[in-house]
């Protein structure tokens, strides 16, 4: 377990409070940009969405905490999130792993650095064109990230069992919407 004010909870919660001000910098660019005024509609329009904010970010610290409480933080959110995009991918270049979790290649480059350097990942020549180098998650972390996986998946599950099947369905076609304007 983690210490309330260790140098790495305070890191993370920072993390969520931008998190926070992007989800709440967003819904101000959606009135700014459906041209709203300051009708009663849009105040209680604005209220809703800033509730929706609130909501959001408990649920990131909720998600957050248990992560860190239960995995001992072996690896960072961004070093995860790299391994999982790599896992599902099998083997891709430095390239096709940065545009599929929409980093740059460099900081890309420099978070698979870490990773290799743990032993996480390792890094293959091509045969047909030495120029080409892949990267892929090593065999012996895979039951690593399925453990980690499946953590994730009994955390929104916890998250998510109070809804019944609509309102789940419903949330995740609201959450499709929303990945669509990103």
């Amino acid at each position: 377990m983690y210490e309330r004010d260790s140098p790495r909870i305070k890191i993370a919660f920072r993390r969520l409070n931008c998190v926070s001000f992007i989800v709440y910098s967003f819904t101000i660019k959606i009135f700014d940009d459906k041209g709203m005024g300051d009708s009663v509609e849009n105040d209680t329009r604005q209220r809703q969405i800033e509730d929706v904010s609130k909501h959001f970010f408990k649920i990131s610290q909720y998600f957050l905490r248990q992560w860190l409480e239960e995995e001992n933080e072996r690896l960072s959110a961004k070093q995860f999130i790299l391994l999982r995009a790599l896992f599902e991918l099998k083997r891709c270049t430095v390239s096709e792993l940065a545009a599929e979790i929409n980093l740059s290649a460099s900081a890309t480059t420099i978070a698979l650095n870490k990773l290799v350097k743990s032993g996480y990942v390792h890094r293959v020549r091509c045969e047909n064109d030495r120029r080409v180098v892949w990267v892929e998650v090593a065999p012996e972390i895979i039951p690593y990230i399925n453990q980690l996986i499946d953590r994730r998946r009994q955390i929104m599950e916890q998250l998510l069992e109070s809804l019944t099947d609509e309102e789940l369905a419903q949330f995740k076609m609201c959450l499709q919407k929303m990945k669509m304007t990103t």
